[in-house]
């Protein structure tokens, strides 16, 4: 587990913000009223200082941009 918060925004979505303190897969789980949602999304956390980022391209606001992340082998 993980501090967490959630907020209703305007258009009645809901933004949740957490912040992690382990290296590694996390999954996270929602539930509404007691009940889980079938839809259980994960993802990863790094440790900055073993990895490098390369080969950003160009990108623009709003668009998806694609790089490459690999681990510095000491």
């Amino acid at each position: 587990k993980c501090y967490s918060s959630v907020r209703m925004n305007d258009n009645r979505s809901f933004t949740s913000d957490f912040t992690t303190t382990k290296v590694g897969k996390h999954d996270i789980k929602i539930t509404i009223s007691g009940k889980e949602l079938n839809c259980t999304p994960h993802f990863y956390t790094y440790d900055a200082s073993k990895i490098s980022i390369q080969d950003i391209p160009p990108g623009y606001v709003g668009s998806p941009v694609e790089f490459e992340v690999r681990e510095i082998i000491k």
